[in-house]
């Protein structure tokens, strides 16, 4: 079985409040989609709200990164 992380990323504070576009909808069907596989299972989640995608200074990216 493969152990798998989540990463959510949005770009503003605002984007971050939008239900259908939060980190939190993008981590649920990311979930779905682990749970719908039987070679799937989750590891971690890691989160960066508010940051954009342009560069890789984000925090959440950089944990992700270093603990894989």
């Amino acid at each position: 079985m493969k152990r798998c992380a989540i990463y959510s990323r949005v770009s503003t504070s605002m984007q971050a409040e939008v239900e259908y576009n939060s980190c939190e909808a993008q981590r649920d069907r990311i979930m779905s989609y682990i749970k719908s596989r039987e070679d799937l299972e989750f590891f971690k989640e890691y989160s960066d709200p508010g940051y954009s995608g342009g560069d890789l200074e984000r925090p959440a990216l950089k944990a992700l990164l270093i603990e894989s």
